[in-house]
């Protein structure tokens, strides 16, 4: 018994509408027949909607729903805002004063990996704990 996924592909020439699943169904399974027509030509579809440099890499994938899942990982825009997150944390990094060379090191090995506003906090931290201590006027 498979798992119906959120993808849903409207066949208009078989006038319904069919859905993928996230398992393979056993062969033994009554289904298993059309479900694997159906799965067949949901990679089909998706495979040759994709950049060939691309879908070289899903060739083999044993059903739509695997390839689906790996796309959506893949090419996910939350996945691109953390890359894009991260680089500008680099970005920073790299226009810091040798100076922040420990805060650096210590932001770097930060579990989880700090975002650009938690770095220059903690460079701020750092910049205020390494400035002298101002005078206190009318102590000797």
């Amino acid at each position: 018994m498979g798992i119906v996924c959120e993808i849903i592909c409207w066949w208009p020439w078989k006038d319904r509408v069919s859905s993928c699943h996230r398992k393979e169904l056993a062969e033994s399974d009554p289904k298993y027949a059309k479900w694997f027509l159906d799965d067949l030509m949901v990679r089909t579809w998706l495979i040759n909607s994709m950049q060939s440099t691309i879908s070289v890499g899903y060739l083999f994938t044993n059903n739509a729903h695997l390839i689906w899942e790996s796309l959506r990982k893949v090419y996910s825009q939350q996945i691109y805002a953390k890359i894009m997150e991260k680089t500008r944390v680099f970005q920073f990094f790299v226009g810091l004063n040798p100076d922040f060379e420990y805060a650096r090191v210590h932001l770097l090995d930060m579990t989880p990996f700090p975002t650009l506003e938690e770095a220059h906090a903690y460079c701020l931290f750092y910049q205020s704990r390494q400035s002298p201590m101002p005078p206190i006027s009318g102590i000797p």
